[in-house]
């Protein structure tokens, strides 16, 4: 059973054949957490959801992709949050993803991430 001591959230680091990662703009929405910040693809788990499960649902919910294969990439924890990230490969451009959630889509190198606001905490493990 999961601790539910800390927001528990789950999210997957897509990947394009070229090597670059998916991420999305949040939208600046009052009680957003981190609002106008690169993120990757997730969000809280809900319920009993597994947090591959939860995973799965916000791919759906965020880009309009239903994820039938993903990889456990590790667990990464702060003072108040444990994010479950997974990976999986997407051959699709972003511009034909659906934006669910947020202000834009982009592939992006780690060298283009580098230099964007990104939620802190998350550059850490893109670089491992």
């Amino acid at each position: 059973m999961l601790s539910r001591t800390k927001t528990q959230a789950a999210g997957i680091a897509f990947l394009s054949r070229a090597g670059h990662l998916l991420m999305h703009l949040r939208s600046h929405q009052p009680g957003l957490t981190m609002p106008d910040m690169w993120d990757i693809i997730g969000g809280v788990m809900e319920g009993s959801e597994t947090p591959a499960e939860a995973a799965i649902r916000e791919a759906e919910e965020e880009i309009g992709e239903r994820v039938s294969t993903l990889e456990e990439f590790g667990t990464y924890e702060s003072r108040t949050v444990r994010l479950y990230v997974f990976t999986a490969w997407l051959d699709k451009p972003a511009e034909k993803l659906v934006l669910g959630e947020g202000v834009a889509l982009a592939f992006l190198s780690l060298r283009q991430l580098s230099e964007l606001r990104s939620y802190p905490g998350r550059t850490c493990w893109c670089t491992t």
